[in-house]
């Protein structure tokens, strides 16, 4: 089975962050660096409840899919 993760990295601090931690606790948090803000954002009139949104104060940030493969 091929599993993918979305992952976030701060180029600043090098703190990498799976979008679906994010997804499952709901909770905004912060690089190591305070560089990069990831977090919910509600949406009205959605079939999604929220969204992940990424935003930043120096470096943009790598945003990039891994998959795993289970053995």
């Amino acid at each position: 089975m091929v599993k993918n993760y979305l992952l976030i990295e701060c180029l600043e601090c090098g703190t990498v962050f799976r979008k679906q931690d994010i997804e499952e606790s709901k909770e905004t948090v912060l690089c190591e660096c305070k560089n990069i803000t990831i977090g919910p954002k509600e949406v009205e009139n959605s079939i999604y409840p929220f969204y992940v949104g990424v935003t930043y104060s120096k470096a943009r940030p790598r945003i990039y899919e891994l998959k795993e493969v289970d053995k």
